[in-house]
């Protein structure tokens, strides 16, 4: 069991520490993808991953900051900010239409989420159809603002 500031350290660790049995409240004021949630890395990741199954762009680029950056696994940078990203997405939305990723495993590391994926229906010209992949998103608020994909 954790106590008042275990539980406040691991929701809100600026808050600093209270007194056991101090009950502490924080409203769920993050829309990433215009859907309230609460202030947990894994959720702003798995919103995400939602609006890419739908391949819905807009939900799914509100989930990333203006400014987010996206890098390959040796750190080469492929985009920047949510407007490099439209196009990509929007191309790769609109060309696979059975486009489905499967999260395999899991891992949340303070703003870090680390996902194993299986990606089906991909289709961009140079990459395969069926894609194993990790992506290790780095969340601050309710937006990814960075992403290293391994492929």
């Amino acid at each position: 069991m954790l106590d008042s500031f275990s539980l406040s350290y691991y929701y809100w660790p600026t808050v600093g520490t209270h007194a056991p049995g101090v009950r502490l409240e924080f409203p769920a004021v993050l829309t990433c993808g215009g859907h309230p949630m609460e202030t947990d890395p894994v959720a702003v990741v798995a919103a995400q991953v939602d609006a890419y199954n739908a391949r819905d762009l807009d939900r799914f680029l509100e989930c990333y900051s203006p400014d987010a950056v996206i890098e390959d696994g040796s750190g080469q940078v492929l985009m920047r900010g949510r407007e490099a990203m439209r196009p990509v997405y929007g191309q790769l939305f609109a060309e696979s239409p059975e486009l489905h990723c499967e999260i395999r495993q899991r891992i949340r590391v303070g703003p870090y989420v680390v996902d194993e994926e299986a990606i089906t229906g991909f289709h961009l010209a140079g990459f395969p159809t069926e894609v194993h992949a990790a992506a290790v998103y780095r969340v601050e608020g309710d937006r990814i603002v960075h992403v290293r994909g391994l492929m």
